[in-house]
């Protein structure tokens, strides 16, 4: 009688293999378009007031806070005028940060302010 190749390498080769590479690329997908978050206060410096539409151009300062994203894009660097303020003043903003690696690899995170208020 002819000797018969094991079974549990059929196994192996049909079964597992397939698996574990399909598995292996739901890993790389989850990395790669997982998202982080921050949100707190950063230290800003106003860039220049716009009288006209009661806006102004704010420039963060960075470093920020240990646990904030590391230094991207800001989406917008206008916000609502405070009264009284003037290019130099230092503000301290509230922002949010997101970055997701497969978009933001390149750029770093994005940065929207929401707040800012005189330090």
């Amino acid at each position: 009688m002819p000797a018969r190749p094991p079974r549990s390498r059929t196994v192996l080769l049909v079964l597992v293999l397939p698996a574990a590479v399909v598995l292996a690329g739901l890993v790389v997908l989850y990395v790669l378009n997982r998202e982080q978050h921050w949100e707190g206060e950063f230290p800003a410096r106003v860039r220049y007031v716009n009288g006209t539409d009661g806006t102004m151009s704010v420039r963060l300062s960075p470093p920020g806070p240990p646990d904030a994203l590391s230094a991207g894009f800001v989406r917008s660097d206008r916000i609502e005028l405070i009264p009284g303020a003037r290019s130099g003043d230092p503000l301290v903003c509230h922002i949010r940060q997101t970055y997701v690696v497969n978009k933001h690899l390149a750029t770093g995170s994005e940065t929207e302010l929401i707040s800012c208020r005189r330090a």
